[in-house]
């Protein structure tokens, strides 16, 4: 098995034989006559503008939405149109039984959504054929 020289065993010992020292705590380091170090120049980043100003950290937070949902459909509080139960009810009493419905009609069983007839060129066979004009 071949492994490079720079992870044998070997190579490791020979890299730590001498001793790390810890470094000095910073009290013990030395004092330099230097001037404040600042931050740089702020600069405006390109972009559209956050639209909300940061708020100091004892000020209120902006209220967002309050109150409860009302479902459009039975006027009930706590529920909306789509997970109405009554609204439920009723799209099962209005779709016909397979029953009912004759073969020759096509039923939907999504009352919302619309049937769509494909029509055909008639030289795709989806014409009628007169077998007194072939």
């Amino acid at each position: 098995m071949y492994v490079q020289q720079c992870l044998t065993k070997s190579a490791y010992m020979q890299t730590y034989k001498g001793m790390i020292h810890p470094l000095p705590d910073q009290k013990m380091w030395p004092e330099i006559e230097a001037g404040e170090v600042l931050p740089p120049p702020f600069e405006v980043q390109p972009g559209r503008p956050k639209m909300q100003r940061k708020r100091e950290s004892g000020e209120n937070t902006k209220g967002g939405r309050t109150g409860t949902i009302v479902c459009t459909y039975c006027k009930m509080p706590r529920h909306n149109k789509r997970t109405c139960k009554k609204a439920k009810k009723q799209t099962k009493q209005r779709l016909p039984s397979t029953t009912e419905a004759s073969s020759s009609q096509a039923v939907d069983a999504n009352p919302t959504r619309k049937n769509k007839i494909k029509k055909q060129h008639p030289s795709q066979g989806g014409g009628f054929h007169n077998p007194s004009q072939s």
